[in-house]
Protein backbone atom coordinates (compact mmCIF):
# COMPACT_ATOMS: atom_id res chain seq x y z
CA UNK A 1 0.00 0.00 0.00
CA UNK A 2 1.41 3.17 -0.79
CA UNK A 3 2.11 5.90 2.45
CA UNK A 4 0.03 8.70 2.60
CA UNK A 5 2.53 11.55 3.17
CA UNK A 6 0.73 14.78 5.35
CA UNK A 7 0.62 18.07 3.41
CA UNK A 8 -1.61 20.36 4.78
CA UNK A 9 -0.85 23.82 6.18
CA UNK A 10 1.54 24.82 9.20
CA UNK A 11 -0.01 27.66 10.80
CA UNK A 12 2.10 29.69 14.25
CA UNK A 13 -0.11 30.40 16.75
CA UNK A 14 0.24 33.64 18.76
CA UNK A 15 3.21 33.27 21.10
CA UNK A 16 4.10 30.55 19.21
CA UNK A 17 7.96 28.89 20.32
CA UNK A 18 7.52 30.79 23.77
CA UNK A 19 7.33 34.57 22.58
CA UNK A 20 5.49 37.27 23.89
CA UNK A 21 1.85 36.97 22.04
CA UNK A 22 0.95 38.86 19.20
CA UNK A 23 4.59 40.73 19.51
CA UNK A 24 7.58 41.80 16.99
CA UNK A 25 9.23 38.74 18.49
CA UNK A 26 6.35 36.68 17.91
CA UNK A 27 6.47 37.23 13.81
CA UNK A 28 9.74 37.04 13.95
CA UNK A 29 9.62 33.67 15.31
CA UNK A 30 7.40 32.30 13.22
CA UNK A 31 8.87 34.16 10.06
CA UNK A 32 12.25 31.92 11.32
CA UNK A 33 10.90 28.72 11.52
CA UNK A 34 9.46 28.84 7.99
CA UNK A 35 5.65 28.14 8.23
CA UNK A 36 3.26 28.96 5.58
CA UNK A 37 1.33 31.00 8.19
CA UNK A 38 1.42 32.79 11.13
CA UNK A 39 -1.75 33.79 13.52
CA UNK A 40 -2.63 37.27 15.59
CA UNK A 41 -5.23 38.05 17.78
CA UNK A 42 -6.78 41.38 16.30
CA UNK A 43 -8.35 44.38 18.01
CA UNK A 44 -9.12 48.04 17.38
CA UNK A 45 -8.70 51.04 19.57
CA UNK A 46 -8.58 55.11 18.84
CA UNK A 47 -8.98 54.19 15.08
CA UNK A 48 -5.74 51.93 14.98
CA UNK A 49 -5.79 47.83 14.59
CA UNK A 50 -3.43 46.23 17.02
CA UNK A 51 -3.16 42.38 17.96
CA UNK A 52 -3.84 41.13 21.40
CA UNK A 53 -5.89 38.18 23.11
CA UNK A 54 -7.65 40.70 25.26
CA UNK A 55 -8.38 44.38 24.95
CA UNK A 56 -5.97 46.67 25.99
CA UNK A 57 -6.14 49.88 27.69
CA UNK A 58 -3.50 53.03 28.62
CA UNK A 59 0.15 52.12 28.90
CA UNK A 60 -0.24 48.76 27.77
CA UNK A 61 -2.21 49.56 24.40
CA UNK A 62 0.23 52.39 23.80
CA UNK A 63 2.68 49.83 23.73
CA UNK A 64 0.54 47.18 21.59
CA UNK A 65 2.02 45.65 18.50
CA UNK A 66 0.07 47.14 15.57
CA UNK A 67 -1.20 46.76 12.22
CA UNK A 68 1.57 49.11 10.50
CA UNK A 69 4.00 47.65 12.33
CA UNK A 70 2.52 43.81 11.29
CA UNK A 71 2.94 45.34 7.59
CA UNK A 72 6.56 46.26 7.62
CA UNK A 73 7.56 43.44 9.24
CA UNK A 74 6.18 40.69 6.46
CA UNK A 75 7.35 43.03 3.72
CA UNK A 76 9.46 40.67 1.67
CA UNK A 77 7.85 38.07 2.73
CA UNK A 78 5.28 35.44 1.19
CA UNK A 79 4.06 33.97 4.76
CA UNK A 80 0.12 34.29 5.14
CA UNK A 81 -1.22 36.10 7.81
CA UNK A 82 -4.42 34.43 9.97
CA UNK A 83 -6.40 37.66 11.17
CA UNK A 84 -8.76 36.27 14.09
CA UNK A 85 -11.06 39.06 14.78
CA UNK A 86 -12.05 39.26 18.48
CA UNK A 87 -13.73 42.17 18.49
CA UNK A 88 -16.25 42.81 15.11
CA UNK A 89 -15.34 46.76 14.82
CA UNK A 90 -11.42 45.65 14.00
CA UNK A 91 -12.62 43.46 10.71
CA UNK A 92 -13.58 46.34 8.69
CA UNK A 93 -9.75 47.95 9.17
CA UNK A 94 -8.08 45.48 8.67
CA UNK A 95 -9.63 43.96 6.00
CA UNK A 96 -9.53 47.34 4.31
CA UNK A 97 -6.05 48.08 4.46
CA UNK A 98 -4.90 44.16 3.61
CA UNK A 99 -6.91 44.80 0.62
CA UNK A 100 -4.91 48.50 0.04
CA UNK A 101 -1.83 46.67 0.42
CA UNK A 102 -2.84 44.24 -2.33
CA UNK A 103 -2.53 41.30 0.03
CA UNK A 104 -5.93 40.29 0.23
CA UNK A 105 -4.85 36.65 -1.22
CA UNK A 106 -2.33 36.14 2.08
CA UNK A 107 -4.80 37.29 4.41
CA UNK A 108 -7.07 34.18 6.26
CA UNK A 109 -10.45 35.29 8.46
CA UNK A 110 -11.33 33.46 11.23
CA UNK A 111 -13.14 34.63 14.23
CA UNK A 112 -15.74 37.18 14.36
CA UNK A 113 -17.62 38.32 11.32
CA UNK A 114 -20.23 40.84 11.24
CA UNK A 115 -23.27 39.76 9.83
CA UNK A 116 -23.61 41.46 7.05
CA UNK A 117 -19.88 40.34 6.04
CA UNK A 118 -19.66 40.29 2.45
CA UNK A 119 -16.65 39.58 -0.36
CA UNK A 120 -17.97 39.75 -3.64
CA UNK A 121 -13.74 39.54 -5.12
CA UNK A 122 -13.42 36.06 -3.15
CA UNK A 123 -9.90 37.27 -2.69
CA UNK A 124 -9.66 36.19 1.27
CA UNK A 125 -9.73 32.76 2.28
CA UNK A 126 -12.75 31.93 5.05
CA UNK A 127 -12.54 29.77 7.90
CA UNK A 128 -16.26 30.17 10.09
CA UNK A 129 -15.14 28.99 13.67
CA UNK A 130 -17.51 25.93 14.61
CA UNK A 131 -17.23 26.55 18.16
CA UNK A 132 -19.27 29.95 17.51
CA UNK A 133 -22.27 27.88 16.00
CA UNK A 134 -22.36 24.30 17.38
CA UNK A 135 -21.74 22.62 20.68
CA UNK A 136 -18.65 20.19 21.43
CA UNK A 137 -21.57 18.00 22.82
CA UNK A 138 -22.86 17.90 19.09
CA UNK A 139 -20.28 17.16 17.60
CA UNK A 140 -19.86 13.91 19.91
CA UNK A 141 -23.69 12.61 20.47
CA UNK A 142 -24.85 13.91 17.47
CA UNK A 143 -22.31 13.68 14.77
CA UNK A 144 -24.46 13.43 11.80
CA UNK A 145 -26.49 16.22 13.07
CA UNK A 146 -23.63 18.51 13.74
CA UNK A 147 -22.36 17.56 10.13
CA UNK A 148 -25.36 18.69 8.32
CA UNK A 149 -25.52 21.86 10.13
CA UNK A 150 -22.07 22.27 9.22
CA UNK A 151 -22.81 21.81 5.66
CA UNK A 152 -25.62 24.11 5.94
CA UNK A 153 -23.34 26.64 7.18
CA UNK A 154 -20.77 26.20 4.08
CA UNK A 155 -23.72 26.41 1.99
CA UNK A 156 -25.13 30.02 3.61
CA UNK A 157 -21.25 31.74 3.96
CA UNK A 158 -20.57 30.57 0.78
CA UNK A 159 -22.41 32.62 -1.14
CA UNK A 160 -21.09 36.02 -0.13
CA UNK A 161 -17.42 34.74 0.93
CA UNK A 162 -14.49 32.25 -0.30
CA UNK A 163 -15.41 30.33 2.31
CA UNK A 164 -12.30 27.48 2.42
CA UNK A 165 -13.85 25.29 5.52
CA UNK A 166 -13.85 25.42 9.81
CA UNK A 167 -11.91 26.11 12.67
CA UNK A 168 -11.94 24.34 15.42
CA UNK A 169 -10.82 22.94 18.43
CA UNK A 170 -8.50 20.02 17.83
CA UNK A 171 -10.29 18.19 19.98
CA UNK A 172 -13.58 18.56 17.87
CA UNK A 173 -11.74 16.91 15.34
CA UNK A 174 -13.37 13.51 14.28
CA UNK A 175 -12.60 11.12 11.34
CA UNK A 176 -16.57 11.83 10.07
CA UNK A 177 -16.81 15.25 10.51
CA UNK A 178 -13.40 15.54 8.23
CA UNK A 179 -14.25 12.95 5.94
CA UNK A 180 -17.86 14.73 5.09
CA UNK A 181 -16.13 18.56 5.18
CA UNK A 182 -14.04 17.12 2.62
CA UNK A 183 -16.49 14.91 0.59
CA UNK A 184 -18.18 18.58 0.03
CA UNK A 185 -14.74 20.44 -0.89
CA UNK A 186 -13.89 21.71 2.76
CA UNK A 187 -11.53 22.30 4.86
CA UNK A 188 -10.64 21.44 8.37
CA UNK A 189 -8.62 23.75 10.42
CA UNK A 190 -7.30 22.80 13.50
CA UNK A 191 -6.11 24.85 16.65
CA UNK A 192 -4.01 24.09 18.70
CA UNK A 193 -2.35 20.61 18.84
CA UNK A 194 1.30 21.70 19.95
CA UNK A 195 2.93 18.34 21.61
CA UNK A 196 3.74 14.99 19.15
CA UNK A 197 0.81 12.94 20.01
CA UNK A 198 -1.66 15.81 19.42
CA UNK A 199 0.38 16.80 16.01
CA UNK A 200 0.74 13.42 15.02
CA UNK A 201 -3.31 13.01 15.71
CA UNK A 202 -4.29 15.40 13.55
CA UNK A 203 -1.63 14.62 10.86
CA UNK A 204 -3.25 11.18 10.64
CA UNK A 205 -6.66 12.43 10.53
CA UNK A 206 -5.58 14.83 7.57
CA UNK A 207 -6.67 18.09 8.15
CA UNK A 208 -6.07 20.86 5.89
CA UNK A 209 -4.06 23.30 8.73
CA UNK A 210 -2.75 22.85 12.09
CA UNK A 211 -2.52 26.18 14.09
CA UNK A 212 -0.22 25.22 16.78
CA UNK A 213 2.47 26.63 19.47
CA UNK A 214 5.24 24.33 17.95
CA UNK A 215 5.62 25.14 14.29
CA UNK A 216 9.06 24.03 14.33
CA UNK A 217 7.79 20.56 16.08
CA UNK A 218 5.29 20.28 13.40
CA UNK A 219 6.96 21.24 10.46
CA UNK A 220 9.68 18.08 11.24
CA UNK A 221 6.35 15.92 12.22
CA UNK A 222 5.52 16.57 8.79
CA UNK A 223 8.33 16.40 7.14
CA UNK A 224 8.58 12.74 8.84
CA UNK A 225 4.91 12.03 8.86
CA UNK A 226 3.79 8.48 7.04
CA UNK A 227 0.73 6.72 7.42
Amino acid sequence: MKQHCFSGMITAHAGCENTAPNSAENVRAALDTGCEALELDVRIADNTVYFSHDALYGAALAHAYTLDELLRDIAGTDIKINCDIKQWEAFSPIFLQFQKQRLRSRMILTGLFPADFCDPDRNAAVYLNLNNYIQQDDIVQHPQAAAEKTLALAKDYGTRVNLVGFNLPYSWASKHLTDTLHAHGLEVSVWTPSDTASLSAMMALDVDNITTRTPLLALRLRQNFRR
